[in-house]
Order: structure tokens, then sequence, then C-alpha cells
């Protein structure tokens, strides 16, 4: 009987002792031209939510005389031929503000990437912490910490997938569209007597 009581607390003890999940959680990462090339650069945005669950009903803290809008801070490391910067950290999806504190449940980031020209093409993953103060439905603050990785996919900068002016400026692709097919209607007449006259351009 002692036996089985002393089990029974140990597996307590080892089930308290356990850390819980970090309140936020990796949700979106949107590349912008879905592709990072050789020597050039491409904008990411990162989306993080609180996990939901009625054990961790937890929000970010924001705002607090604590530490005065210093948190949260997101790092990113550079990896091989990649480096990343840090733009700009946000917020969403707030809680009804307090005097004290301006909770949120989910936090934005920006970064910007770049390749260098020798950086080897295929899939990478950039190593990525974010620091937070987080409390909880009882008004416990504490901090965290998230780790996560942030995959990328390098592309040759020439040859069959080298980015064509379509992809590397799509709205402008589109805006000179109408103009290029006028020009060519213009010039058709001028293309069809040359050609009559036997003008090859020599």
């Amino acid at each position: 009987m002692k036996t089985l009581i002393l089990f029974a607390l140990t597996i307590a003890a080892t089930a308290q002792a356990q850390p819980s999940a970090p309140c936020l959680q990796l949700k979106q990462v949107k590349v912008d031209h879905r592709v990072l090339y050789q020597g050039g650069t491409t904008d990411i945005k990162l989306k993080f939510e609180a996990r939901k669950s009625e054990s961790q009903n937890c929000r970010v803290l924001l705002e607090s005389p604590a530490f005065a809008r210093q948190l949260p801070v997101l790092d990113i490391q550079d990896a091989p031929g990649v480096s990343a910067k840090v733009g700009t950290v946000g917020a969403f999806r707030f809680d009804q503000p307090t005097p004290a504190a301006l909770k949120a449940r989910g936090i934005s980031a920006t970064v910007a990437l770049t390749a260098s020209p020798d950086a080897i093409p295929g899939e990478h993953k950039l190593a990525g912490t974010v620091r937070y103060k987080v409390t909880n439905s009882q008004g416990d603050v504490s901090d965290e910490v998230l780790s996560f990785d942030l995959p990328i996919k390098v592309e040759p900068r020439f040859g069959a997938n080298a980015p064509g002016f379509s992809r590397r400026h799509p709205v402008w692709d589109k805006v000179l569209l109408p103009f290029e097919i006028v020009a060519l209607i213009a010039l058709l007449p001028l293309v069809m007597i040359a050609g009559v006259a036997g003008w090859d351009g020599c």
C-alpha cells in the first residue's frame, strides 16, 4: 500500500514539474513572391497566436509599468548565405484594455530576408526566438520564450528558374500590358511594309 501511494505521488510530482507549453505558437508564415532568390531580398510576415485550450487561457502583455513596453522581442539568427533583419513587431486581437496593462491574443512581425549571390539553393531553416510576458486568467505574470524554425527556400538567380520581370514586378507587368498591345498594333503595318519591300534590317 505504501509503495502504491509513493508511486502515485511520484507520478503527480513529475506531471507537475513538467513545463507547460508556451502561450504563443507560430501559426502563419507568409513570404512575398513565395521564394527568395540568390542575390535578392524578400519580406516575410509572421503571426503568433495564443493557444486555444481551457487549461491555458493566456494573454500576452504589451503594456505594463514593470517593463515599459520593452517586450515582445523577436530575434532571428542568420543562416549561411541568408541574413534576416527584424522590422516591426505588433499585436492583434486585443482584450478590453485596463489601466494596468494591455493584453493581446497574438503577435505579428515583419522580417526582411537577404540572400547572398552565392547562397546555396534549396531549403533553409532560420532559428528564431520571441520573448514576451504572459498573464493567465488568475492575473499571474511570467516570462516566456518561444523557439521556432523559419523555413525558407532559396532559388537560383539565373537559369530556368530565374525571376522574369513579371514575377519580380507583377503590378507593373499588369499596368504595362495594355501599352505593349497598343505598341504592337501600331508597329504591325510597318513590319508588313518592310516585309513586302524586302527590307531585312541590313
